[in-house]
């Protein structure tokens, strides 16, 4: 017998309460309409980060009935690694298991219970509709609760189901069964909630409007949340509105609700109108733009341009202030591997990259063979042009390998402008990862070669925070998936975050044995930010290679010193930057990592306390820019 999901003495609700989305599946843009998966990944990213309380896969909305069984088990996995990418691997997860008969359905819930779902959302059979009698229900809710090994939800909505409707009758007996935790109920039937409600508290059986333009009758009767499909296009306006709820803000609630309800009357007129909506409002946020991804699944049509037209209308009046609400992530008890500003980026993509600096497209070209799969650029480095022609003949899809690219600091008042550019000479349509270069703003009109400027003459009255406004604003253009910073201080992030609405997904820093930069990483990584290392190995003048605990690693592990260097900041959590115009290196770069031992590691980490700090790269500013090195005795 399936363990139910709260033992009977306890009062915390048999289903997390809250806001859950019933999210759309994205498809390619090929003849097959194939689940395109990297789009869903950074959709659900976009959602948890958007504040909802739990996702349900592969109900109605996501057009479930037309998802093959593989499908569905790929969805759940990809949902569950985005979640555990924010720091919330535990993250609520219900995914639909309605079959037509009792041996299907319960093969489908063995299937999401092993993929990763928390609870099986379950329709009433209906193929057959006059055959179906309250026992036909009722025993095919009991056989399936039995035999799964997650809780099981009831699913009303008989606008699929043939008119079949599960009455206060049917879900007073199925409540009984200590496997079936809740309902949702998508028959605006308020009369449902109030009579359920008042037989089970929520420990026993939560119940859940299916639609937000109810949610406070709902509430106001004693349900505990709602799954709704406007939470697709506006996941924070609808995670607003129950917050308003739960803290007491009655009033601010019920004005909030008659907006949400407006914008979700767009979603009664069939799913092509929420599918566009997601794709106009939510698309470009969570790095997702292409329209033909939220197509619905052939045979069924894209939305008609009366029907796009009606749908901008009514949803429209809650884009700014979607566009005004934090990120905020439901049950975060650990920081994310990468944060706000990701729009899905993969943490396990930035792991190893190369960077193509000063050099030609041959590098790029060997490192494309040897399997890289995140390029790291700069206008600075003077050579995106040509670096552009390899991305232009690139062996693998662009949806295959990440580029970064940097914001120089006298573009900081012209940062669409400037990544404009970036874009033409990389030959790409957008870039992963856009970085501000330096937290120095500088004069583009002194006449100097770019590059090349007085870096001690700084723009009066702006400051890295204007510049940050500004590389914000990119997010929405799609032209930029994400934006970090580069060579910021513990100092700079905190000013920095004082007024950022998006947190940087990557502070891209010099790191390396002599530089660990403890405080700097330790801060990051309580916000969130993920670091990453330039000059791994040191720089011009490094004696790292010839450190006896490198040396003696090395010929231990039977590889080259760099490899050592390059394990251990892995190790330590972060991504490196290694680079190299040799074909041999820049395999043996990627290839010939390995995990050092808790000894080994120990060793590398007492380089800083024998030796000292030294940092490689320290370019004047005329100001501070590195406030950490004080504090650790860097020179």
């Amino acid at each position: 017998m399936p363990m139910a999901m709260n033992s009977a003495s306890s009062t915390r609700p048999a289903v997390p309460p809250g806001i859950w989305c019933p999210v759309i599946s994205l498809f390619k843009s090929t003849k097959r309409q194939e689940i395109d998966l990297d789009a869903s990944y950074r959709y659900f990213s976009h959602l948890i980060r958007g504040g909802v309380h739990g996702l349900v896969l592969q109900g109605s909305t996501a057009e479930a009935a037309l998802l093959s069984p593989q499908e569905r088990i790929e969805l759940i996995h990809c949902a569950r690694r985005a979640a555990a990418d924010l720091g919330v691997p535990r993250f609520p997860i219900a995914a639909g298991v309605s079959g037509q008969s009792t041996n299907e359905t319960i093969t489908l819930v063995e299937d999401a219970a092993s993929a990763g779902a928390d609870f099986g959302l379950l329709l009433p059979p209906s193929y057959w509709s006059k055959a179906v009698t309250n026992d036909t229900i009722i025993d095919f809710y009991e056989e399936v609760a039995d035999a799964s090994n997650i809780p099981i939800i009831c699913y009303n909505f008989p606008g699929v189901t043939a008119g079949i409707d599960l009455s206060f009758d049917i879900l007073t007996k199925l409540a009984e069964h200590p496997n079936i935790a809740g309902v949702k109920l998508t028959c605006a039937n308020a009369g449902k909630v109030t009579c359920l409600t008042a037989r089970f508290p929520p420990s026993k059986f939560s119940v859940f409007s299916g639609q937000s333009d109810w949610l406070l009758p709902c509430l106001i009767g004693g349900g505990i949340g709602c799954v709704t499909g406007i939470g697709n296009v506006f996941p924070k306006c609808v995670a607003k509105l129950y917050s308003l709820w739960q803290e007491g803000k009655v009033e601010e609630a019920r004005q909030l609700q008659g907006q949400v309800a407006l914008a979700e009357s767009a979603c009664k007129k069939g799913l092509a109108a929420t599918k566009y909506g997601a794709g106009v409002f939510a698309g470009p946020a969570a790095g997702v733009t292409e329209e033909s991804t939220f197509y619905p699944r052939k045979p069924y049509k894209p939305a008609s341009k009366d029907v796009k037209e009606a749908t901008i209308a009514l949803m429209g009046r809650l884009k700014e202030m979607e566009t005004s609400l934090p990120d905020t992530v439901a049950y975060q008890m650990d920081p994310p591997k990468l944060a706000n500003g990701t729009n899905g980026i993969k943490p396990t993509s930035l792991r190893s990259h190369f960077v193509l600096n000063n050099w030609c497209e041959d590098p790029s070209q060997a490192a494309f063979a040897a399997g890289y799969r995140h390029f790291d650029c700069a206008p600075l480095y003077n050579n995106e042009a040509e670096i552009g022609k390899v991305f232009a003949a690139a062996p693998i899809p662009r949806s295959e390998y990440l580029v970064t690219t940097k914001l120089w600091s006298s573009d900081h008042q012209r940062a669409e402008q400037a990544l404009d550019k970036s874009l033409s000479d990389l030959c790409l349509d957008y870039v992963d990862l856009y970085l501000m270069h330096w937290p120095v703003t500088i004069s583009p009109d002194t006449g100097a070669e770019y590059g090349k400027e007085d870096r001690k003459v700084h723009v009066q009255g702006w400051d890295f925070t204007d510049t940050w406004q500004e590389m914000e604003r990119l997010l929405a253009t799609g032209k930029a998936k994400a934006i970090g910073v580069a060579n910021f201080s513990t100092t700079n992030l905190e000013k920095l975050l004082a007024t950022a609405k998006v947190v940087p997904a990557v502070n891209q820093t010099e790191i390396q044995p002599f530089l660990p930069q403890d405080r700097l990483h330790a801060y990051c990584q309580a916000k969130g930010i993920h670091q990453t290392a330039f000059g791994p190995l040191g720089g011009t003048g490094s004696t790292l290679h010839d450190e006896p605990a490198v040396t003696t690693i090395a010929k231990k592990r039977g590889v080259a010193t760099g490899n050592v260097m390059l394990s251990w900041g892995i190790q330590k959590g972060w991504s490196v930057i290694p680079k190299s115009v040799n074909p041999a290196r820049i395999t043996a770069n990627l290839k010939d990592n390995f995990s050092l031992t808790q000894d080994e590691m120990l060793e590398m980490d007492r380089l800083v306390k024998l030796k000292g700090g030294k940092r490689f790269n320290r370019p004047d500013w005329g100001t501070v820019v590195f406030h950490d090195d004080v504090e650790a005795g860097v020179a």
